[in-house]
């Protein structure tokens, strides 16, 4: 697999950082067997008794064993940022460590903004550019009539599409991967917004992993890590500039 293409892939999924560390706090299970109870509007409350699985690697069931040691308390808004940042800054890192690239940090329009160049790019991507527009946050498709307290989303519309993309107008939009795995919390709100793309007739790939909770292509220990990177990077080079 190209470095470029990796390192191209890991800058265009911040989409999704600021939910890494709500979404990825692990719940110590204490039931012992499954069961569900349904109220008369038809929620649904539900115990689920999961073992690790036999179906990841063995990197992924030891990692998954370890989140059942982790625990955290409720966190501020500003916790969560200053969290998400320290995280983002290690990760970083790391992912220039594994792929080296040449980061240059300058300012368009008053927007940060990092000029990534592989130390060696193939002739053929020569003529290549990946720009990476993210959102400064995102969220899923919740019920914006029954909306949680959230200190991010404060008194902003639940369907602001800035806020959540599945209430903008989809027609058109670009080939999209879309990548999430069964213990991600955000897998209903993935998968319903790879049906929104559908229905407007868009190139849209809806990938889904065993066992692993949201964003965890970023632990680059994982075999699941490596495969999970090859598919994007597969993706970029199918569809950039095409």
């Amino acid at each position: 697999m190209k470095k470029d293409s990796v390192l191209g892939l890991l800058c265009t999924l911040p989409l999704f950082l600021a939910f890494f560390f709500a979404c990825n706090r692990p719940r110590r299970i204490v039931a012992t067997q499954d069961g569900a109870t349904f109220d008369s509007d038809g929620t649904a409350h539900i115990t689920r008794v999961i073992p690790v699985p036999s179906s990841v690697s063995p990197e992924a069931q030891k990692w998954l064993a370890s989140l059942t040691q982790q625990s955290k308390s409720p966190e501020t808004l500003e916790q969560r940022r200053a969290g998400t940042d320290e995280w983002r800054k290690r990760d970083s890192a790391e992912a220039r460590r594994l792929y080296p690239v040449d980061v240059e940090e300058t300012s368009v329009a008053g927007v940060r903004t990092d000029i990534i160049t592989p130390l060696d790019t193939p002739q053929a991507n020569r003529g290549r550019v990946l720009i990476n527009l993210h959102f400064p946050g995102a969220l899923g498709p919740s019920d914006p009539n029954h909306p949680a307290d959230d200190a991010y989303v404060g008194n902003t519309n639940r369907k602001n599409p800035v806020l959540s993309p599945i209430f903008s107008d989809l027609r058109n939009w670009p080939p999209s991967l879309l990548m999430t795995s069964t213990r991600d919390l955000l897998l209903s709100d993935t998968v319903m917004f790879h049906l929104a793309l559908l229905r407007e007739g868009n190139d849209a790939q809806l990938v889904v992993f065993e066992a692993l909770p949201h964003a965890f292509w970023y632990n680059f220990q994982l075999p699941e890590t490596k495969q999970a990177l090859e598919i994007m990077a597969r993706f970029f080079d199918d569809k950039l500039g095409r």
